[in-house]
């Protein structure tokens, strides 16, 4: 039998199995993002609230919604608490090198 993900040949265990492994099994399943539904719809308005573009360097490349106060430590989801950053620039706040 050959795997429906790898495409690797296995034995059969049970009558309807179609993965090699459980990591391939695992690999097939769609992904959860951990934003809700809504979310991707509020970025695209977000983001051109802000002009599509980063507010450190100006690019408009790959762009992440950046929380100034951190929901973790009590931030809001709101427009006052928003920054538009690259992934550069946004990797480099968490770094605390920005």
């Amino acid at each position: 039998m050959k795997c429906i993900k790898c495409k690797k040949e296995f034995k059969l265990r049970r009558a309807n199995q179609v993965y090699c492994s459980r990591k391939c099994q695992q690999l097939s399943k769609p992904s959860r993002h951990r934003h809700g539904s809504k979310y991707f719809r509020y970025r695209e308005i977000i983001l051109s609230c802000f002009n599509n573009e980063c507010k450190i360097c100006g690019s408009n490349h790959k762009l992440n919604i950046h929380h100034i106060i951190p929901l973790a430590l009590g931030g809001k989801n709101n427009i006052n608490n928003i920054a538009i950053l690259c992934e550069k620039c946004h990797q480099s706040i968490h770094k605390n090198i920005l």
